[in-house]
């Protein structure tokens, strides 16, 4: 919050940082005002969870939305409710907000109030009993918005609701802003213990109409809101349901890792499709992953599977599920993946996942994910799966490149050559780049130019700049005229 005035104190020495390990998000905020200066207009301030300039409040994580993924909150897709509840907030009283759970109420609202009123005082009672001392001090409230984010939170417990409610909607210059999920049977409880407020009632749908749904491929350059959508599709469900699903299943995962093996289940399933893994993945094959996941305790994981599982598969909002039930099997929410990936490498995964993943990567996966395995240190990994693969003819030439590399880091540079020849001679200039290399290694100038010079032939602009460097060393009897050749080909003047 930005321009505090009257002394605001912003106290997160008390607050509770409940965040994800990833993507550390603060849900929970707890702030303090201090009394404004004797004669001016206030309100309580010891109960209220959150005070300033509608205008300020440029988080909307401060107003109840849910912490959003990549840090930053998505863009907001327009809502065919916008310009009625932007109307009823400019008109005062109690306006409500009401939409099934996940339609993306509190985000929406929060948008019409910081458009609708940008310059009111917006303060945002913690409970019911914060709301009864703010609605006692309604007579002194000027230009006020009071933020009732789900609306049963204030009614439940409360015998004084609509008094205070009706009281705050008399003041002059205050609206009520108030967001509520109607029950799936029965009567709506929360919205008729206010009735007697007259209040504004603006219904937000879901799923998104075709207009909003126009929006929002407006918006689809943005992965959170690409990855909704094709959910939203996918299993014929709101867009909003999708995003707030995600944003669950990461926070659930997030949790899950702090009790063990839920979250070791979670993580298995996400990094062996990291790794290229197709779905589905089966329970057993995630019983088996997942234990390289926790120390070597000597418990009985399989008793500890059998109780994580449920945690680790439990429905979330609009039926989703860290790891969604799929034919034959399950596969991790998208999103989950994107976190690992925007957060940790490759590299963090264990080894004893890659060894599962090596078993079941499909062909067109082969060459990547040894190369993934070479890149991220489990060279006896990329080593096995290159060998294994070598006697396959859309495959051989990268096989023996993959093997040179391993030999040429390992200080083998005979057998890095050796490695590298064939493809070399079969017209790969990478190949005869890096048999070159192995020729220096081992002290073979002579040898290493002739490879090099293959590679420059073939258009590897890396061995002219070597061929270079051996002519202005005087190694190698490279005559002048072939150099000023290369230094034009690579545009190296001399002395570079």
């Amino acid at each position: 919050m930005s321009n505090a005035r009257h002394g605001d104190h912003i106290d997160f020495g008390s607050g509770e940082f409940r965040g994800p390990v990833i993507g550390k998000q603060v849900n929970e905020y707890h702030v303090r005002i201090e009394a404004p200066p004797p004669g001016e207009a206030g309100a309580p301030t010891e109960r209220l969870r959150a005070r300033g300039r509608t205008a300020d409040f440029d988080d909307p994580v401060l107003l109840g939305v849910g912490p959003a993924l990549n840090g930053t909150s998505p863009p907001y897709v327009p809502r065919d409710a916008d310009i009625a509840l932007r109307s009823a907030i400019r008109a005062g009283g109690l306006v409500i907000l009401q939409g099934a759970q996940g339609s993306g109420k509190t985000r929406t609202a929060y948008e019409a109030v910081r458009q609708a009123v940008p310059d009111r005082d917006l303060l945002f009672p913690s409970g019911p009993d914060a709301l009864h001392e703010l609605a006692a001090t309604a007579d002194r409230l000027r230009s006020a918005v009071v933020w009732l984010d789900e609306l049963d939170r204030y009614v439940a417990g409360s015998t004084t609701v609509e008094d205070d409610v009706r009281r705050l909607a008399r003041a002059r210059e205050v609206v009520l802003v108030a967001t509520y999920t109607p029950p799936v049977t029965g009567p709506l409880t929360a919205r008729e213990a206010v009735s007697g407020a007259s209040p504004q009632v603006v219904h937000l749908r879901m799923p998104l109409s075709p207009t909003e749904a126009e929006y929002a491929g407006h918006f689809r350059d943005d992965d959170r809101i690409d990855r909704a959508m094709d959910l939203a599709g996918r299993y014929r469900t709101g867009f909003t349901v999708c995003l707030a699903a995600e944003q669950e299943a990461v926070s659930t995962w997030e949790d899950a890792l702090s009790r063990g093996q839920a979250g070791a289940i979670i993580s298995s399933a996400v990094d062996l499709r990291r790794l290229g893994v197709p779905d589905p993945l089966t329970s057993a094959r995630l019983r088996s992953a997942h234990r390289h996941y926790l120390p070597a305790t000597g418990d009985d994981l399989d008793e500890g599977f059998r109780s994580s599982w449920g945690e680790a598969t439990r429905t979330l909002i609009g039926g989703f599920s860290c790891l969604m039930r799929v034919d034959g099997g399950y596969e991790p929410l998208e999103c989950l993946v994107s976190e690992a990936d925007r957060h940790g490498t490759l590299g963090d995964i264990p080894e004893g996942v890659w060894r599962e993943a090596a078993s079941s990567v499909p062909p067109s996966r082969v060459l990547g994910f040894a190369a993934d395995a070479y890149e991220n240190g489990h060279w006896d990994i990329a080593r096995e799966m290159w060998r294994e693969n070598i006697d396959r003819s859309e495959f051989r030439d990268a096989c023996f490149i993959g093997l040179g590399l391993l030999a040429f880091a390992e200080g083998r540079f005979d057998s890095a050559e050796g490695y590298f020849a064939g493809p070399a001679r079969g017209g790969s200039a990478e190949a005869a780049y890096y048999a070159g290399l192995s020729c220096e290694g081992r002290g073979e100038i002579h040898r290493a130019v002739r490879w090099h010079r293959e590679a420059v032939d073939g258009g590897n602009s890396e061995a002219g700049y070597r061929l270079i460097g051996m002519f202005e060393s005087g190694a190698g009897g490279i005559s002048r005229a072939e150099i000023e050749g290369y230094r034009r080909a690579t545009r190296c003047p001399e002395g570079e």
